[in-house]
């Protein structure tokens, strides 16, 4: 097999780049000692951490890495526009944050938003920063009021609408075939019919960790939602879904 890709490589002109396959690799052999290994005259060794299209995979899957990565860059983001936001226009402000701060956390935080409540907390002081940047309060007066005021969802519920979001788009869309699979029906699996046939499927896990993954949390979000939203085309899907989990009443 080894001489066969190495064949394969050569033929087609690939350049081997091994810290891109010690990522496939690592992700494999969890909770094993290092190891050095030699593919192709390339020396390989396991790395705890790996970024790939922005997001920092730790090989525990349990995202500390990435959040704390999120929360350096938009803190020091948000205490640069703190020092200058005398200078700064109202109507600009909230631009900048949005553009500078908020955008980077929403990347991805479907994928990310299923760790642990202290990476949620880590999160959610981004954003209240981020708000009392936009209004010129103190480091530590409420932002409660100014939430509202912006119409932000809080860290939790921004995890809640991007994966409740990327289910419709998924099932809207019928793509990708790898999210696809996950979107199936009760009357589907199920011999007993029931007044929620038309329900989306939810695993079962005996774990939390379990439980947070993105086939068996999405469809149980999903649920819920009103059904007349389940019939809206994507971008009216969003605005609605935006709204109502807003009017939802905090518990």
């Amino acid at each position: 097999m080894k001489s066969n890709f190495n064949l394969y490589s050569v033929h087609n002109n690939l350049n081997l780049a091994s810290k891109h396959l010690v990522q496939s690799i690592c992700f494999n052999l969890r909770h094993l000692p290092k190891f050095r290994v030699t593919f192709c005259s390339s020396s390989l060794e396991s790395i705890d951490e790996v970024k790939n299209l922005g997001v920092i995979f730790d090989q525990n899957l349990s995202w500390d890495a990435h959040v704390s990565h999120v929360s350096r860059n938009c803190t020091g983001t948000l205490a640069g526009l703190a020092q200058v936001r005398h200078l700064i226009p109202d109507g600009i402000i909230t631009t900048l944050v949005t553009a500078l701060v908020l955008s980077h956390v929403r990347y991805c935080i479907s994928v990310y938003g299923n760790g642990s409540k202290n990476n949620m907390k880590k999160i959610q002081r981004i954003l209240n920063f981020g708000a009392r940047v936009i209004f010129g309060r103190r480091k530590f007066d409420p932002v409660s009021d100014l939430k509202e005021r912006l119409g932000w969802l809080t860290a939790q519920q921004l995890a809640e609408f991007h994966t409740v979001n990327t289910a419709h788009k998924t099932m809207a869309y019928g793509e990708p075939d790898s999210l696809m699979t996950y979107f199936i029906q009760n009357c589907d699996v199920r011999e007993r019919h029931t007044r929620r046939d038309n329900h989306l499927f939810v695993g079962h896990s005996w774990t939390d960790a379990g439980k947070r993954r993105f086939h068996i949390r999405a469809p149980d979000l999903y649920n819920p939602i009103p059904t007349e939203f389940k019939a809206l085309p994507p971008k009216q899907f969003a605005r609605s879904l935006r709204q109502h989990i807003l009017d939802r009443p905090s518990t």
